[in-house]
């Protein structure tokens, strides 16, 4: 476990705190006392709260409860927070406005937060947009939907009829149902907008999408019965009928099903339903490190090269069991809450035979393709991907350390 006083400026860092492994965003300030520094961040946590409860806070009221060494520093947060939170808002707030009040706040720094925020509420308002087109089911049609779907037990069904009768709106019923912690934002949503969305697969209730690629999408899930949380990849529909892709995906269930490690996502269950293939693995509440990097900035030397060894110890065991990962990089390393690293995603792994392979048995990669991620991949994998064997993984985890301490992968323009 990293000690308290591994403060450092510019840097994301893990530190342990009243039993407690937490990341320290990189504008902790090193000039500061560490105490100082907790307090800042619990007076800009309540402030955001303050935001999220409809109040709109003002930064002057909470000034006067730091002391002076610390005060330039708690402006500067709660500046970037409040310019945060007036664009969600829908708001254009303008940094000058700040900077005129508080002449020595960093305007390089407010301009970038605006412009990523800005940049965020876009995609957001894009994604409502898209909603607002869709037609809306009638609350009969979201009921019928809802006993369809199998995500509620027949006497609460029940009761939902009833309380049904109070609304005319399909969304109005929906939010209700939210807000009583029935259904989920995103569940509602497939309910009245896409009624062609699986929300069961097998015990597993669907509960949102967590991740989308090229293959299919990744949703969070909860098994009915021993209320589990999982993380279960579905292979998309229109890829179904590619036997290649296929095969593929099942090689993918071949691999998990064999690694048994505390740094490897475990495979818990896999099967079909409704022509869907689908993998069931274990949910790790955290952030991948390419995420990490980006919203903290480059971690300090100690806690990169303690993420590193951890992979390097899951890499190791997968290599014993004759398993060459092949797309080693930031985004496929977790980092959970309690500072375990995960590695996760198998789908472009291979699985090396010591003796020839029959044809049909053999890697399915064929001469000369490329596979992997270009930043982090080996020169004879970037040439043939069935070239690469455990030195290449070894070298893509080398690229991603030097990416954990750099901010960036080792060849990017």
């Amino acid at each position: 476990m990293l000690g308290e006083n591994l403060l450092t400026t510019g840097k994301a860092d893990a530190i342990h705190y009243r039993g407690q492994t937490r990341i320290v965003k990189n504008t902790w300030n090193s000039m500061l006392t560490h105490d100082q520094n907790l307090q800042i961040d619990t007076i800009c946590e309540a402030f955001e709260r303050a935001w999220s409860s409809g109040q709109t806070p003002a930064i002057e009221d909470r000034l006067a409860i730091v002391s002076d060494s610390a005060r330039s520093h708690l402006v500067q947060r709660l500046v970037e927070q409040d310019l945060q939170c007036r664009i969600r808002s829908g708001f254009t707030p303008d940094p000058d406005m700040y900077v005129r009040r508080w002449p020595d706040l960093d305007r390089r720094a407010l301009d970038a937060c605006a412009r990523d925020w800005r940049h965020t509420a876009d995609e957001l308002n894009v994604t409502s947009q898209k909603a607002a087109r869709a037609k809306a089911c009638s609350v009969e049609e979201c009921l019928q939907r809802l006993q369809k779907s199998g995500l509620i037990q027949e006497p609460q069904l029940n009761h939902i009829r009833t309380v049904a009768g109070e609304y005319t709106q399909a969304e109005a019923l929906a939010t209700r149902l939210v807000q009583a912690h029935v259904l989920t934002p995103w569940q509602a949503h497939v309910l009245i907008f896409e009624p062609n969305e699986l929300l069961m697969l097998g015990e597993y209730v669907l509960q949102e999408i967590v991740g989308s690629g090229g293959m299919g999408t990744v949703y969070r899930a909860m098994h009915r019965r021993m209320k589990r949380p999982a993380a279960i990849k579905v292979l998309r529909r229109d890829l179904a009928h590619s036997a290649d892709l296929a095969k593929r995906f099942l090689r993918e269930v071949e691999v998990a099903a064999r690694l048994h490690h505390p740094n490897i996502v475990t495979a818990y269950d896999a099967g079909e339903q409704a022509g869907v293939s689908f993998l069931v693995s274990e949910f790790v509440e955290g952030q991948n490190l390419a995420d990490l990097v980006r919203e903290y900035g480059p971690l300090s030397l100690p806690l990169a090269v303690d993420v590193v060894c951890q992979a390097a110890r899951a890499l190791e065991y997968a290599h014993k069991q004759g398993v060459i990962h092949r797309d080693i990089k930031p985004s496929n390393l977790l980092l959970d809450d309690m500072g375990n690293v995960k590695l996760l995603d198998v789908g472009l792994a291979r699985i090396h035979q010591e003796q020839k392979a029959a044809p049909a048995e053999s890697d399915l990669t064929m001469s000369g393709m490329i596979m992997g991620t270009f930043d982090y991949m080996s020169p004879e994998q970037a040439m043939d991907a069935r070239m690469a064997d455990a030195q290449s993984d070894v070298y893509s985890l080398g690229c991603t350390l030097f990416f954990l301490i750099t901010g960036r992968a080792p060849y990017a323009r």
